[in-house]
């Protein structure tokens, strides 16, 4: 949420998350997935529903937190703040997805980067579109 609240003036709130993901992935940030060696860990959580269900809580709980930051700072004729936390992290999601599955099958993070980059940026143009054209 840091991110959205502290974004230069005129810059908006989908533009600073979409930095934020590619600093995070660039940087090979716990979050993003992109690392290396994380394999093992990703073999432990896909074996685990307790540990899979708690990683959909936490999500969700971030997504309730980005969509309240949203709300806040939504004024006149934004879109619903729930529904562009819900893409902004559907975004998420398929990257980190992308990732696990690349570090899954043997890739190390430098050439998992750029596919999970590619991803973050065709979510968030699809993101841009639809708000600019809604």
């Amino acid at each position: 949420t840091a991110a959205v609240r502290e974004r230069p003036a005129g810059r908006s709130a989908v533009h600073a998350l979409r930095a934020l993901l590619i600093r995070l992935i660039e940087e090979r940030h716990p979050l993003s997935s992109v690392r290396d060696g994380i394999a093992p860990f990703w073999q432990v959580v896909e074996q685990s529903p307790a540990l899979q269900a708690a990683r959909r809580a936490d999500v969700e709980r971030l997504e309730r937190g980005l969509a309240a930051v949203l709300a806040e700072q939504a004024g006149p004729g934004d879109p619903p703040a729930d529904l562009v936390a819900g893409m902004v992290w559907t975004v998420y999601r398929c990257a980190h997805r992308r990732a696990i599955a690349a570090s899954l099958a043997g890739r190390m993070a430098d050439d998992m980067a750029p596919e999970v980059l590619l991803v973050v940026n065709e979510g968030f143009d699809l993101i841009e579109k639809a708000l600019t054209s809604a």
